[in-house]
């Protein structure tokens, strides 16, 4: 027999009522959170979610280009959640899940909650059937982010958790609606402000300092290196990532006041000082020990040089976790090191570096006996056909990726989807001023975001443009305005880059929406290969201006500016039904395209003829 969890949230109110309850819908209490990790340390900064050793899934390779099963196949079974109540119970229609299964939601803050299969009996499921039971920990939109370790590419899984009934009754109230609607019209429609975050001190070392105070409450494990000497700690990010461990800055014979203090405050017990005595001398590594009360153990990892250095340091990351292919990049370009130390970090993709031109052969036989393909990056230097050939002669599987600078080597890594799991978010610091970014270096890596190199002002219009196009929403700046200009931070703010005008705007959004025609009507679709009528709309104006609307037509309609049926441009959006339940988009000449019903394909019809067959409700412009 099943056990049945219903409880009663409030006398007299129902849930059904509300339109968006399915039937069956129940509340559930004494369950057990199915839930892997929960990163949720520092909200307010974005990126110090602070990840413990027991959230990374070590065992889990993610192809982030490859689409997982169908996710139309898998339905929620109560859509609606509430913060620490009732669990969402999501099944596998094709009864594809198992007990090593696992889904992953990314809150709107960018954390990452996992969540295991269970078999556990409720009242949705059958006898033993695996599935999921999600308890969410915050309120917002929970989207849904990976399934066993593979992207989902559509939203069909993706729901929202309310604080409670009256959160639940205040959103889908249409007064309460109406009253926020410029606000979020504001935000979605009109390149809303970014939300910008400056981590910046006096100097590198107050930076850094910064930097961990506002991203980590505290630490067992600090990275320690020379600031002047940055080329050392750049290959530690993978390490940093994997220890949960800041790092901080030290000069050669002496610790600075702020660092000691910092190490105090994080309370770290163990300290690994990265490089040689030249760089950090034993005097200092020894004081690092005997006037901090926390530290407990002091650790030094170096080699001969810096790529003896790099390879020590991947000899020790290994312990905690490495990926499958490892990075080979010329250690003498600083900039191409923090290019690529980001995706190091996030990927385990452990850092080689190339001197004089060679691959020392002690890190090529480490990088052979140890990983299964090698990523070659080439900036501002290249790495030689002689490496690569080596590389390749040693059975290793070599691509490479390759910018015409260390700027656009960071931007060609960012566009990749296969190196950063978080998109809606970026870090900027100076490729100039290498030491501001190596700290937030391992940010980027256990956040997962892309970290970009700024070169003044010279490549502005690429940072904003790439904001632009992407669903980017946070950017957190590392460094003062010497390295990442106030006029780069304005241009975000402002929407500058080649945002198109209303003119343009509206003949992008006809031609894809053109584009369109004859693919398939699939409930629940929003592209590329199929389609529901809102889901076109959301797809059109996301690709054709990047403008998120709504996924529902009911919702859709609820936002933008109404324009009578005579006043209609092309590009605007008309809504049927009492209440709405069709929506189409206005090409110009009294035609509408649209996604009519299953069975169907993406049409063109008149206007007219379609109000005959529909009731019209209204007509909106998202655009003027």
């Amino acid at each position: 027999m099943k056990t049945s969890r219903r409880i009663s949230i409030i006398l007299g109110l129902t849930l059904f009522t509300l339109g968006a309850v399915v039937t069956g819908y129940s509340l559930e209490d004494n369950h057990k959170s199915n839930e892997v990790s929960v990163s949720s340390d520092d909200v307010n900064s974005g990126a110090g979610a602070d990840f413990s050793d027991e959230e990374i899934l070590k065992n889990l390779i993610v192809d982030k280009e490859k689409v997982v099963e169908d996710t139309d196949l898998f339905t929620i079974c109560n859509p609606e959640a509430f913060v620490n109540s009732h669990p969402l119970c999501i099944r596998s229609l094709s009864n594809s899940l198992n007990e090593k299964s696992v889904i992953e939601f990314q809150r709107e803050d960018g954390s990452i909650a996992r969540y295991n299969a269970t078999n556990e009996e409720t009242e949705f499921t059958k006898d033993g059937e695996y599935h999921f039971n999600i308890v969410t920990d915050k309120r917002g939109i929970w989207k849904v982010y990976s399934l066993n370790g593979q992207r989902i590419k559509n939203d069909k899984l993706t729901f929202m958790s309310y604080d409670d009934i009256k959160d639940f009754d205040n959103v889908n109230n249409k007064e309460y609606r109406e009253e926020q609607k410029r606000q979020r019209m504001n935000r979605m429609f009109r390149s809303a402000r970014k939300q910008i975050i400056r981590y910046q001190g006096s100097d590198r070392i107050e930076t850094a300092v910064e930097i961990s105070k506002r991203n980590f409450s505290s630490a067992n494990n600090v990275i320690v290196t020379n600031g002047w000497k940055p080329s050392d700690a750049i290959a530690a990010t993978a390490l940093a990532k994997n220890l949960n461990a800041p790092i901080l800055y030290v000069n050669e014979s002496n610790i600075p006041s702020s660092t000691k203090n910092e190490i105090e405050r994080l309370g770290a017990k163990n300290v690994y000082v990265i490089g040689g005595v030249n760089s950090v001398s034993d005097d200092v590594k020894n004081q690092l020990y005997n006037s901090i009360s926390s530290v407990q153990t002091t650790k030094r990892i170096s080699g001969d040089d810096r790529a003896g250095t790099a390879l020590e340091i991947a000899k020790e990351t290994s312990k905690y976790g490495k990926g499958q292919k490892a990075f080979v990049v010329t250690g003498t370009s600083e900039s191409d090191c923090l290019a690529i130390s980001a995706a190091s970090g996030e990927n385990n993709y452990l850092m080689f570096y190339v001197v004089n031109g060679n691959l020392d052969y002690a890190s090529r036989n480490y990088i052979q006996n140890n990983f299964s393909g090698v990523v070659v990056a080439n900036g501002s230097s290249s790495v030689s056909t002689t490496v690569v050939n080596q590389l390749k002669n040693a059975g290793l599987s070599v691509s490479q990726i390759s910018g015409y600078d260390s700027f656009d080597l960071s931007m060609k890594l960012s566009k990749n989807t296969g190196f950063y799991t978080t998109l809606h978010s970026v870090y900027l610091t100076s490729g100039n001023n290498v030491p501001d970014g190596v700290p937030g270096s391992v940010l980027a890596a256990k956040s997962g975001m892309p970290l970009m190199l700024v070169n003044g002002s010279n490549n502005k219009d690429d940072i904003v443009n790439y904001i632009n196009n992407k669903d980017v929403d946070a950017v957190y700046i590392l460094g003062g305005t010497n390295g990442v200009p106030a006029d780069l931070e304005n241009a975000i703010n402002n929407g500058g880059g080649s945002t198109p005008n209303i003119s343009e705007a509206r003949n992008k959004i006809v031609q894809l929406a053109k584009a369109q025609l004859g693919k398939p009507y699939v409930w629940g679709a929003s592209g590329p290969s199929s389609f529901d009528c809102s889901g076109l709309v959301y797809y059109v104006y996301k690709n054709a201006v990047n403008i998120s609307v709504p996924r529902k037509s009911s919702v859709q309609a609820t936002f933008g500016k109404y324009v009578s049926v005579n006043n209609l441009k092309p590009g605007d959006l008309i809504f049927w039904g009492k209440p709405v339940t069709h929506v189409g988009i206005y090409i110009g000449d009294g035609n509408v395209i649209h996604a009519p019903e299953p069975g169907q394909s993406v049409i063109t019809k008149p206007l007219e003829v379609m109000n005959k067959y529909m009731i019209y409700n209204t007509s909106r412009s998202f655009l003027d």
